[in-house]
């Protein structure tokens, strides 16, 4: 899921997004694409991502979508220059998943003031069960209906 205000700038820019069309239909190819056809959609993928990274309209989609936030500066400077574009009452809230083992934590911080917002939180489910889930509702064509 890409930000409004990220994907409002990639909008503006005609290659951007161009390239944005391209790399979300590509996304969802592989799981409607024939079997030997999927390695060949993997690789324009893969090309049209390293594309990307080459674009400036791209830097902080691919800041997010690369888990490159380390710490709480990182997360007050990506979203300082959102904050003009964005209501006063209205909150960027950042989620981060993380597997460690079978233990399966979700990470949120209110960019507004993460410092004190910043919880990571173990869930009542782990990795083995996240497994089974996408087994049974994503492991065949029928599933991902």
């Amino acid at each position: 899921m890409v930000p409004a205000t990220v994907r409002e700038r990639i909008a503006r820019d005609n290659v951007a997004d161009e390239l944005y069309q391209k790399l979300v239909s590509l996304q969802t190819a592989p799981s409607t694409a024939e079997e030997t056809e999927r390695v060949y959609i993997r690789q324009n993928l893969k090309e049209t991502e390293d594309e990307i990274r080459n674009l400036d309209a791209f830097r902080e989609f691919v800041l997010l979508r690369d888990g490159a936030v380390q710490s709480i500066a990182d997360l007050k400077s990506i979203t300082a220059s959102q904050r003009a574009d964005i209501p006063a009452e209205r909150s960027i809230i950042f989620v981060d998943w993380i597997l460690h083992n079978d233990s399966a934590f979700v990470l949120t911080a209110d960019c507004s003031r993460p410092g004190e917002t910043c919880k990571l939180t173990v869930l009542p489910f782990g990795k083995s069960y996240i497994d089974e889930w996408i087994q049974q509702h994503w492991g065949t064509a029928e599933g991902r209906r």
